[in-house]
């Protein structure tokens, strides 16, 4: 629901925190272990990322989990933004969030994957500690790859006239790292460049 939003709602960073790098990185290596070529970074897809994310961590987080099926995090109620969070302007589904900042302008295909991971090292219950980002990353991608539907998305295929671009978010509150990634597939003589539309290169 739209209600008085800070400025800064508008611009989101698009700079790569070193915890989202080591996502790309072990998100590349996936792949790579699987033949499947690399997927690069849109600045565009950034601010979609990010935007969910951001609305995800600011969710209760017991909502949340029953937005998940189950409790599980492949449940698809977790996409859309059916919560209000005050001061905070709703985009509901990933078409709208990808739309708002011109991320689907003549490509493809597009999807969205979205989940919590553990931030720290259960098996010290009494004093846990913060997994490195390394390892984190790690944590995250095989958490995605643990699910049918999330690993079909991460193993995208393509061939030699088509590209994955990403956008990759990740938050880190209360020992849970939140977790949303946006993939568009779009041709290989188009470019998603920092505006978000997709151009001959």
């Amino acid at each position: 629901m739209y209600k008085v939003i800070p400025l800064l709602f508008f611009f989101f960073s698009c700079a790569q925190s070193k915890l989202e790098l080591e996502v790309l990185k072990a998100l590349n290596h996936y792949r790579k272990v699987n033949y499947l070529a690399p997927v690069n970074i849109s600045d565009a897809l950034q601010k979609a990322a990010n935007h969910h994310n951001q609305w995800m961590s600011l969710v209760e987080f017991s909502v949340l989990t029953q937005l998940m099926t189950n409790g599980n995090e492949d449940g698809l109620g977790a996409h859309y933004e059916t919560i209000d969070v005050p001061n905070f302007k709703e985009l509901f589904s990933p078409k709208e969030r990808g739309e708002f900042y011109g991320a689907l302008h003549d490509i493809l295909s597009y999807s969205e994957i979205c989940s919590i991971t553990k931030a720290v090292d259960t098996k010290n219950p009494i004093s846990p500690k913060f997994l490195s980002e390394e390892r984190l990353a790690h944590e995250i991608i095989k958490k995605f790859s643990s699910s049918s539907d999330h690993n079909e998305e991460i193993l995208q295929n393509i061939d030699n006239n088509s590209q994955i671009f990403v956008g990759i978010s990740v938050i880190t509150k209360n020992e849970i790292a939140y977790t949303t990634i946006f993939f568009v597939l779009t041709n290989k003589q188009k470019n998603i460049n920092k505006q978000g539309k997709a151009e001959n290169l």
